[in-house]
């Protein structure tokens, strides 16, 4: 399953300079939190809070890779059954 959020749906720190996702590292799925961070010039960033669209992840059955651009952040979701 492939999951696109644009950068106008993420948090307000990316709506503002949508370009700093280029440059993001460590970015991944915080499961117990259930958000997406992710690290830019050595501070921790919320880059998408997945509860403001009413999903609950988990990491139960899948896994992922995710690709952030300036547009947004890819997500292809990938079952491990």
């Amino acid at each position: 399953m492939l999951l696109f959020i644009t950068a106008n749906e993420c948090e307000q720190c990316v709506r503002d300079n949508p370009h700093m996702l280029n440059h993001m590292y460590n970015a991944g799925i915080d499961y117990a939190t259930n958000d997406i961070t992710g690290y830019y010039e050595n501070r921790e960033y919320c880059l998408f809070r997945f509860e403001n669209f009413g999903i609950r992840v988990n990491n139960r059955w899948n896994t992922y890779e995710m690709s952030l651009s300036s547009i947004g952040i890819t997500i292809e979701i990938l079952t491990t059954r």
